[in-house]
């Protein structure tokens, strides 16, 4: 969102609702763009320490970016939860 790229296919569009005289659905019929609020994170550090032991982000695993500013917890049980699939089969 915001880039040069998406500014462009932002205005390809309106233009192509002008020449088929698409009614502007904002701001009382005079704009084509809707106001959203967006957050943007920037991940500058991430790692994982079990024990001593320092596993770097996308060296087994990842952290994906969301509301978390800063998680840190200590002394927690490691548990293999798995996929949630059953079987029976013997």
């Amino acid at each position: 969102m915001g880039s040069i790229g998406d500014t462009l296919a932002s205005e390809y569009v309106i233009n192509c609702f002008e020449e088929n005289h698409l009614a502007a659905p904002y701001k009382n019929g005079t704009s084509y763009f809707q106001t959203v609020n967006t957050f943007k994170k920037n991940l500058l550090q991430s790692e994982l320490i079990i024990r001593d032991k320092k596993f770097e982000n996308w060296n087994g695993w990842n952290f994906l970016m969301r509301n978390t500013e800063t998680v840190q917890l200590d002394n927690i049980p490691v548990v293999c939860a798995g996929y949630g699939i059953e079987n029976n089969v013997q």
